[in-house]
């Protein structure tokens, strides 16, 4: 799914939203909690209908599969999911067994992100029983069964399914693995069809989490965190105040999707509209390589690029950001050279000296191919200096993706200066893109 077809999902979903409103219990007069008798109020305490906001209760009759609520932090997504499992297991009828995932980012995060919360609103008349060694609470009288499940394991292997609650799935490492693998056990025949409830705040990027939302049998709810009465006004102000402005505000106290990071170099925006799907005649065409330090398993990625140049636009053929063995980089990169017909490689030196070039060089004559020659380009600056003049040109229009580069994307609406980590695609597109712009403008 591309830019454009998220933005008409996107507007589609706000028009499906209904009015919020007070809870049920927030709303009676008090003059007709008094006149309840002690069980009767005890029992509309515990009414996930009288306690939920109108916009937090999820409807049991269409033909919907997963509803996701997709809102700001503090607006009430987690009661709400809890709420709805409370119905389950209430409704639930003796005799026919009813099995419900509970899946988080951690086993730590299923107890208590999700198994609390259930825990604080189950009715005192409700029995349970907790195995934690085995990750399952009982409820005997119900016939019900919740197996938590940490999102670490992205191989689902439990029994099958009548619901499932997934917190947080843009926290989850390889979600999309995880989630195809969750419907997968989604498929217990019932009065209504099996379905999986979501509680995240928004993703900052294209993906398979608003691929699911852009899904005719998918409901998402969206609101924000000034929508949650409970919480205290002047807390909720200073936040607002102090994130006015920007993207991790609209994302995190307004629900809203709000692709890329705050501080990034490159707007998504700005690499969709200049997408293409072949390019043009191309002057030069270069293999450029950021390689790993070391050959260690946790070494930072290998970043490779085929890039190439025409009337001072970029064009991105090929690219890939992955923990490769030094045999396996030198591979690829010499293949996308024969592919793309390059003229030159392109390397970012390391510490360890002559490492990349060696290392191409040898690989190209193990495989008997044509000698391109091994340019090194080696960093200088800051890494936000040094992509400065290439985040320049994709806001000119001038950096061209050819198709999708989901990793490459990625890279670039998400790293900033201060990021926690170093993209190798990024690293070996800025090389690649200094020595093809310097070159080219140089024979102008």
């Amino acid at each position: 799914m591309d830019l454009p077809a998220w933005q008409e999902h996107d507007k589609r979903i706000d028009s499906e939203q209904i009015p919020d409103a007070r809870a049920l219990l927030d709303r009676l007069p008090v003059e007709f909690l008094e006149s309840l008798s002690p069980l009767e109020a005890l029992s509309l305490a515990y009414e996930p209908a009288a306690y939920l906001r109108a916009r937090q209760q999820i409807p049991s009759d269409g033909d919907w599969l997963t509803t996701v609520f997709m809102t700001g932090r503090g607006w009430g997504k987690s009661h709400a999911a809890a709420g709805w499992i409370i119905g389950l297991i209430v409704e639930a009828k003796p005799g026919k067994p009813t099995d419900i995932a509970l899946v988080a980012p951690t086993i730590d995060d299923c107890w208590n992100l999700q198994w609390r919360v259930i825990q604080a609103l189950v009715p005192p008349w409700v029995r349970y029983v907790e195995r934690v060694a085995r990750g399952q609470i009982l409820f005997p009288d119900h016939g019900v069964t919740l197996f938590l499940h940490s999102a670490e394991n992205t191989q689902y292997r439990g029994p099958n399914l009548r619901a499932a609650w997934a917190e947080e799935p843009v926290k989850w490492s390889r979600g999309a693995e995880l989630w195809t693998n969750m419907r997968l056990a989604l498929r217990v025949r019932g009065e209504t069809p099996p379905r999986a409830v979501m509680t995240t705040t928004p993703p900052d990027e294209l993906g398979w989490l608003l691929e699911l939302c852009a899904e005719p049998t998918t409901r998402v709810v969206r609101g924000t965190m000034r929508d949650n009465p409970a919480l205290d006004d002047r807390a909720v102000e200073a936040l607002y105040t102090s994130m006015a402005g920007s993207i991790a505000g609209a994302r995190e106290l307004d629900g809203r999707v709000v692709l890329g990071t705050d501080g990034a170099l490159f707007k998504l925006e700005d690499l969709e509209a200049a997408r293409v799907q072949a390019a043009p005649a191309l002057s030069q065409i270069v293999i450029a390589v950021d390689p790993a330090q070391s050959a260690k398993r946790d070494a930072d990625p290998v970043g490779i690029v085929a890039l190439g140049i025409a009337q001072g636009g970029l064009y991105v053929l090929a690219s890939c950001s992955e923990r490769l063995a030094p045999a396996e980089w030198a591979d690829r990169a010499i293949g996308w050279a024969e592919r793309y017909h390059a003229g030159r490689f392109i390397v970012e030196p390391t510490g360890s000296g002559g490492y990349p070039r060696a290392t191409l060089e040898a690989q190209q004559r193990l495989l008997q191919v044509p000698r391109r020659p091994i340019l090194e380009s080696p960093a200088r600056g800051s890494k936000a200096d040094r992509a400065a003049p290439l985040s320049a040109a994709a806001a000119q229009g001038r950096l061209h993706l050819v198709g999708r580069h989901e990793q490459l994307e990625r890279e670039l609406t998400t790293w900033h200066p201060g990021a926690g980590f170093s993209p190798g695609g990024l690293d070996a597109l800025v090389h690649g893109a200094s020595w093809l712009t310097n070159n080219w403008t140089a024979r102008l």
